[in-house]
This record gives structure tokens, sequence and C-alpha cells, in this order.
């Protein structure tokens, strides 16, 4: 079997966008676990969202314009 390069992260949960239904959204961090210099590396993106449900589509614009103003 491959060995796989992905390296071990922590999720952190900071924002509760909501929750509709079976649906939960919640903004976060990653944090890596193991050795190395991740300081060095500045991040390439502020915010990052992937498969967010139609019905939280305005809740979370809402809470990235009130993230971004603080």
């Amino acid at each position: 079997m491959a060995s796989s390069n992905k390296k071990p992260s922590r999720k952190i949960v900071n924002t509760n966008f909501g929750t509709k239904g079976p649906w939960k959204v919640v903004g976060g961090t990653l944090k890596r676990v193991g050795k190395g210099r991740p300081g060095k590396v500045g991040n390439l993106f502020s915010m990052v969202a992937e498969k967010i449900p139609y019905n939280f589509i305005e809740e979370v614009r809402k809470k990235v314009i009130a993230l971004r103003a603080a």
C-alpha cells in the first residue's frame, strides 16, 4: 500500500454559523500536529469554504463580513 503524503492535523472550531436540519456549518482552523517550521510559510487564503448548503449562504455571508470588519 502506498504511503500518504498528508501530515497529521488537528481541527480547531472558532465560529459556529448555525444548524439547520442535518447540516451544521462551523468555521475554524487546522493546526499541524507534527514537527516542522510552519512559521516560515504564510497563509495562502484568508478564508476557504466548501460544500456550504444553500440554506446557510446568507448567514455565512453576514458572519464573514462581521469577522473581516473586526
